[in-house]
């Protein structure tokens, strides 16, 4: 009896002792799964900096820092990219927030050097008097520390097809432009006009009996209707030095007499781009900016299969023609109508919202974004209440530079914000540098300027 007592114990025993290696075991071989995919994403994001594809770069990047949001390098190397892009206030942001996550003591040194090229940027910007006299031209009006060039848009250009427009940007309204122009698309999303016409390249390109480009033409020439589009956070002037660094060129403006402007003309990335210039190579207020693919022919496209009912896919939703699952942890839209922001209510793992020239209506649904870090709004209109952040503890960064309807900041007194910029809204001075005294810390930005 005692024996048969000792194997009802020592079984059991037994089967948790398995089990408790079977977990182990499960547990290690998981995490190692997970490192391995970090560093994979690690290296895929340098494959692509050797490219100067920066937002696949950023985007490899963020998604190694969703697997190991505790490891502090890939922090320290996203703040980097942003670095050479010239984007210190995202380099500041990333390393605040990696130190946040990791308490890694070589962010907070990162930190500090941030904070100094800032510093540096802001004298030269209200100190000219300060710095050489042709640097003061080279640099008049950049806004270096946001500004960087949207190599996306260049490399779908240089590859989109008609059909790949519809399914990244929505449906297209063609007219007929005029008999050297061709046809003139204008898709729903996509802040520009494609032009196609059948070429000595591709003579099929239109089907003139339609009047529509066929699914696989590529566009001969690309007009882009707003700077932003190419260069995020255009503020009205981009240099010649700036461009010629941007791009590896020269910039020597070349004068077209039909158009009477001035135009900076390259090849890069697969497209000839004609940028219109001052007469020094300066780019202005409101430019042509023209991109035309350099080869004309669509060889890869594969059609996907119809179905025979198209189907909402569960557990997503469209904003500004563009589709989001409700996980998403960062959405980035410029110059679209995003007036209904409802579905971002379920978004409780957003944590970055950068709606830049956007129409957009109540913020109510951001009420719900628990963990929303940054929202930007530069030059946004169509909302003024900002009752509905009040409510963000874990909000840090919010940029409302050119929100002209937003007068009012006393709903976000409360919030210990790191970076706040209420630059030409219609927010006063005083309420202004009154958030600054409650918030000593917070970088505080008004009339183009920091607060003390």
């Amino acid at each position: 009896m005692k024996k048969n007592k000792l194997l009802w114990i020592v079984i059991p025993a037994a089967g948790v002792l398995i089990a408790a290696v079977v977990i182990v075991a499960v547990v290690l071989v998981s995490g190692q799964m997970k490192e391995d995919k970090y560093y994979e994403q690690l290296k895929t994001a340098q494959n692509y900096m050797a490219d100067m594809d920066y937002d696949k770069v950023i985007e490899a990047y963020k998604a190694a820092i969703d697997l190991q949001p505790d490891n502090a390098q890939a922090y320290m190397e996203l703040a980097e990219v942003y670095i050479e892009m010239g984007d210190y206030h995202e380099a500041s942001y990333t390393a605040e927030l990696g130190y946040l996550k990791t308490k890694d003591e070589k962010l907070t040194t990162l930190s500090e050097r941030i904070t100094q090229l800032r510093q540096q940027e802001t004298v030269t910007k209200v100190f000219p008097e300060n710095i050489p006299e042709n640097a003061i031209a080279s640099n008049k009006g950049d806004d270096s520390s946001v500004l960087s060039v949207r190599y996306a848009t260049i490399s779908n250009v240089a590859d989109f097809c008609y059909q790949e427009y519809i399914n990244e940007y929505g449906d297209a309204t063609v007219t007929k432009a005029s008999g050297s122009d061709g046809y003139q698309a204008k898709f729903k999303g996509f802040s520009a006009y494609a032009y196609f016409k059948n070429t000595p390249e591709n003579k099929k390109a239109v089907d003139e009996a339609k009047r529509k480009p066929e699914k696989t033409a590529k566009p001969y020439k690309v007009v882009l209707t707003s700077p932003t589009l190419l260069f995020v956070g255009y503020n009205d002037y981009i240099s010649r030095e700036k461009l010629a660094q941007y791009f590896s060129i020269d910039a020597v403006p070349s004068y077209d007499s039909d158009a009477g402007k001035y135009f900076v003309e390259f090849e890069y990335m697969d497209c000839t781009i004609r940028l219109e210039t001052d007469a020094d190579g300066n780019m202005g207020k409101n430019p042509v900016i023209e991109l035309y693919p350099l080869n004309l022919i669509k060889e890869d496209y594969v059609e996907e299969e119809e179905t025979e009912e198209e189907t909402e896919p569960v557990g997503t939703f469209v904003l500004a023609g563009n589709r989001y699952s409700y996980d998403v942890t960062s959405i980035v839209i410029y110059n679209s109508d995003v007036s209904d922001l409802s579905p971002l209510s379920e978004c409780k793992n957003l944590r970055e919202l950068v709606l830049v020239e956007c129409t957009v209506g109540s913020l109510s649904p951001l009420a719900y974004c628990s963990s929303l870090e940054t929202l930007d709004l530069r030059w946004s209109v169509g909302f003024s209440d900002l009752s509905p952040l009040s409510g963000l503890g874990s909000l840090l960064y919010l940029d409302l530079h050119g929100c002209a309807d937003v007068s009012d900041i006393s709903p976000i007194m409360g919030l210990s914000l790191r970076l706040l910029h209420t630059c030409e809204t219609g927010v006063s001075y005083e309420q202004t540098q009154a958030y600054k005294d409650a918030h000593p810390d917070c970088e505080v930005w008004w009339d183009n300027h920091t607060l003390e």
